[in-house]
């Protein structure tokens, strides 16, 4: 057979004959992406996902030709209008959501004009094309009144960078740049995207094309990218587009455009500082959070911070699938990212500029495979543990609106068991005081819990057991006790 990856998973065009397996969605020659329809001859396949048609050898599956994908078939004004600023599912109102009507994108659409060089001139010089592309919308556009122009979505019939991709300015894109108009210059960011025909953006059908854009408005507005961690796949990749729980990560091959996630939000004074809280060291608290895709203000918080000793901290937010919330597996509950003040500094990452990002994925499913970032996040009676920082986070409940979690930041030293959950010990305690255990209780990790004398752990004996793995022990001293809760 023949087929995108189909020998060895490689992003390429191969054939094997022997354990193939599943082919690669994308947008590459012969490549398809949500196929629908076969005729046989030559056979055709209507590539939906790639608004194009493709031709393939009946006997030996050979790619060999297709149609709708020539550079021309590019969309009109009003298909922009009502993508960026008309409706419930533009970029407008995707902004107007995620920062809880903080953040409203004003913009009006101009119609396509002709530049004065080819493609070629523009490929290694953006500036160049932006300031192009002001001069020949002067006529019809005022980039000073009613008050000067702030973003620029610059939509180009061809490539914008010599990789076929969108890409948009970390803020301000330079400048000021010159206009006629009577404030005489202007200081834009700008966001570079590819309308090559078929789908946008990119010549594909991507999260409705609202993904894209929303990702490069994102750098717009300071965000950079939130790469995920280093796993048993380094490697396979060098690049940070990989989780698809967040837009400024992977928003391709979904129904809809990921998540901004909530420290992006908080980042830019979006979230109200009465809708987050922090469980600090040594302290535990279950919480109840409003999903993130809620509107804020609510009676529980959305975002939770837990600082860590090296000046890192995880944040926990709630997610559950929503029309800007596309998750791979349509699945609800909490999401991990960690900060890191000086960036990730993932060695895999080729861009510099990518390794001072400050937010990065907490793959919580693992990271053997790239499809462990699709299950990173955390549904009801899954659990995250972090021994060396003794960080548990458990997802306790959940209703359509809420999501409810136990989160232990080092309480106690460690010997305070959390309420509700299993009580899992992963380095030496020694207790402070009677405790009672809700559930089951593990020692672990060559770790020995100390009873004092005075001290009593309580715990339903009829109900739960006590778990000591090889390696680790309960010191019971004179006077201390075990006993059944009263």
């Amino acid at each position: 057979m023949s087929g995108w990856g189909v020998d060895d998973g490689t992003v390429e065009f191969q054939t094997c004959v022997s354990g193939c397996q599943a082919g690669i969605l994308g947008s590459g020659v012969g490549q398809l992406n949500a196929p629908e329809g076969i005729a046989f001859g030559s056979f055709y396949v209507g590539d939906t996902g790639n608004d194009r048609v493709k031709k393939f050898n009946d006997m030996t599956g050979a790619y060999i030709s297709e149609l709708g994908f020539d550079g021309t078939l590019v969309h009109d004004m009003s298909y922009y209008q009502t993508l960026f600023y008309d409706g419930p599912g533009s970029l407008k109102n995707y902004y107007d959501v995620s920062s809880y009507g903080n953040y409203i994108l004003d913009g009006a659409v101009d119609d396509w004009k002709t530049l004065p060089s080819p493609e070629a001139t523009y490929l290694p010089n953006p500036n160049l094309l932006l300031t192009d592309a002001m001069a020949a919308h002067e006529g019809t556009v005022d980039f000073c009144l009613p008050t000067p122009v702030t973003n620029i979505l610059l939509v180009v019939n061809g490539d914008v960078d010599s990789g076929g991709g969108a890409f948009g300015s970390l803020g301000n894109a330079g400048g000021p740049w010159p206009t006629s108009d009577m404030c005489g210059s202007v200081t834009v960011s700008v966001s570079w995207l590819p309308d090559k025909g078929g789908g946008f953006c990119c010549g594909q059908t991507l999260d409705r094309g609202i993904g894209i854009a929303a990702h490069e408005l994102g750098h717009n507005l300071t965000f950079e990218h939130t790469p995920p961690p280093p796993g048993l796949w380094v490697g396979s990749f060098t690049d940070p587009y990989h989780d698809p729980n967040s837009v400024m990560s992977d928003n391709k091959n979904h129904e809809g455009p990921s998540a901004l996630i909530m420290p992006n939000r908080d980042d830019s004074g979006w979230v109200d500082v009465g809708n987050k809280v922090t469980v600090s060291d040594g302290m535990a608290s279950t919480i109840t959070l409003d999903f993130s895709n809620e509107a804020q203000g609510g009676v529980n918080p959305q975002m939770i911070t837990v600082p860590l000793a090296d000046g890192t901290s995880y944040i926990l937010e709630g997610h559950t699938p929503g029309l800007f919330n596309d998750h791979p597996q349509d699945k609800s509950g909490i999401m991990i990212y960690k900060k890191f003040p000086m960036g990730n500094q993932y060695a895999y990452l080729s861009n510099a500029a990518d390794k001072d990002a400050p937010y990065s994925l907490v793959a919580t499913a693992g990271t053997d495979t790239e499809s462990d970032f699709d299950a990173a996040i955390l549904e009801v009676g899954e659990m995250y543990t972090d021994v060396a920082n003794s960080v548990t986070v458990s997802t306790l409940s959940k209703t359509a609106t809420t999501v409810t979690v136990m989160v232990s930041n080092n309480a106690a030293g460690g010997c305070s068991p959390p309420v509700g959950m299993n009580w899992v010990i992963t380095s030496d305690c020694t207790l402070t005081g009677n405790v009672t255990a809700d559930m089951n209780i593990t020692v672990q990790d060559n770790s020995l819990l100390t009873i004092p004398n005075g001290m009593t752990v309580f715990f339903d004996s009829a109900t739960y057991s006590i778990n000591v793995i090889s390696g680790s022990g309960i010191l019971v001293e004179v006077g201390g006790s075990i006993k059944t809760t009263p």
